[in-house]
């Protein structure tokens, strides 16, 4: 709520901003627990908002400039996708509002007057050049991975599909499971922008805001449509490589102005069809019920998901097709700390998340010799000397429900024959 008040300070109308905020304060987005993407939230977010600023105040240029080029190197370091993805969103908002200048319609053009080449251009070309120095010169990593990716998409090569074929294995009533709890609150959020799409549209029609309000929401709706765009293409090329997560929680922050469109709207339409009281109550339950679905998915609500025998009756009964638990346990560094001491250049194998686990608790030599794939769930001949493992009481589980059964796991502790390390829930098995 207070990035989204920022952003909207002194921007949109008062009335239009109370329900703003009030969309703004759903929980939209897991914060609770710190990763690469929600780490990268907030300057990306303060980016977005030094932008519009520097676009529709006229006082403060320099300053503003700035403050960009401040949170552009800091988005820039703390996350590589973030960064990126930033760079798209601005010089594709670029794009779009120069696209538009050259249809010169007539109702859209008293609007494009408020973008100005300087304060519209300027700020994404410094980012850019911010990010390829950056790239080229420090963090050559990035700059190689994204040189891959690219390869995958034009030249060829193995991708991978950003929904799961799991998803498709499971009955419809076990989808709609999984995805109440993965995306319900992201649904109501797109319900709610679409409404206000519609209402600003309407609005746009009758003339119903000023210029300046006008041309803030065709800024609001193309750089959500450019996330939208973006997702719609990795869904297009098949590319899971990149989550596609991870560019919803980018496009929902910038969801919520049109979301407090409809909010609002919908408290003028109570007016007309009650007393204060009870549109007040009214309104008050109808959020009550929003926030209700919101938290179903920002608590992950393990209960709803399918157990395991929806797959195949030989799975278990009583373990979930999906574990939604994150728990970075001591067992755990414990076993990565062993692993680092005494293995000089091993190659090291793990679950999936031993691996994250790995590149956060040990050395870059270490995490360096760390092999992506893991022997639980890939039919690849790996080469590793050190398998990292852990039971199902220490982490989430991303491997396939057949390969991480906890009889699987358990079969491997007792019979692997060559644990060279085990504190009961963590172990290394030695090749």
């Amino acid at each position: 709520p207070f990035l989204i008040y920022f952003i909207t300070k002194d921007l949109l109308p008062d009335t239009i901003q109370k329900y703003t905020i009030i969309a703004s304060s759903f929980p939209i987005i897991t914060t609770y627990v710190v990763w690469g993407t929600n780490l990268g939230m907030i300057p990306y977010l303060l980016l977005i908002a030094i932008f519009l600023r520097r676009i529709f105040l006229k006082k403060y240029q320099n300053e503003f400039l700035l403050l960009f080029a401040i949170l552009g190197f800091g988005l820039i370091i703390s996350h590589g996708v973030t960064a990126l993805f930033a760079a798209f969103l601005l010089m594709g908002t670029t794009f779009v509002l120069k696209s538009l200048k050259m249809t010169r319609t007539k109702t859209i053009m008293p609007l494009l007057s408020r973008f100005p080449a300087s304060t519209s251009i300027t700020p994404p070309l410094l980012y850019v050049v911010l990010l390829a120095i950056w790239w080229m010169n420090v963090s050559t990593f990035n700059f190689e991975t994204l040189a891959g990716f690219v390869q995958t998409l034009f030249i060829g090569g193995t991708t991978i599909a950003p929904i799961p074929t799991r998803f498709y294995q499971i009955p419809l009533l076990a989808q709609l499971q999984v995805l109440t709890v993965l995306h319900l609150g992201d649904f109501v959020m797109v319900v709610l922008s679409l409404f206000g799409l519609f209402i600003f549209h309407r609005k746009f029609r009758r003339k119903e805001f000023s210029n300046e309000t006008q041309a803030i929401y065709l800024l609001l709706t193309i750089l959500p449509g450019i996330v939208v765009l973006f997702l719609s293409s990795q869904f297009a090329s098949r590319f899971g490589a990149l989550q596609y997560t991870r560019f919803i929680d980018y496009a929902i922050p910038l969801c919520v102005p049109l979301a407090g469109l409809t909010l609002g709207q919908l408290n003028e339409f109570l007016k007309h069809i009650a007393s204060k009281v009870v549109r007040n109550i009214t309104f008050a339950l109808i959020l009550f019920v929003l926030v209700f679905a919101c938290l179903i998915q920002f608590f992950s609500y393990q209960p709803l998901i399918p157990k395991a025998d929806v797959l195949s009756k030989d799975l278990p009964q009583n373990e979930f097709i999906i574990d939604l638990g994150k728990v970075n346990t001591e067992y755990q560094k414990e076993m990565i700390s062993f692993a680092e001491r005494y293995s000089s250049d091993a190659r090291i194998a793990s679950d999936s998340v031993t691996r994250y686990q790995i590149h956060g608790f040990s050395n870059y030599s270490f995490s360096s010799r760390h092999i992506w794939y893991s022997p639980l769930n890939t039919d690849k001949n790996l080469q590793w000397n050190l398998f990292l493992l852990h039971t199902s009481k220490a982490g989430q589980f991303q491997e396939k429900i057949e390969y991480r059964t906890k009889a699987r796991i358990e079969s491997l502790r007792l019979n692997a024959g060559n644990i060279i390390y085990d504190n009961g829930e963590s172990f290394i098995i030695s090749r």
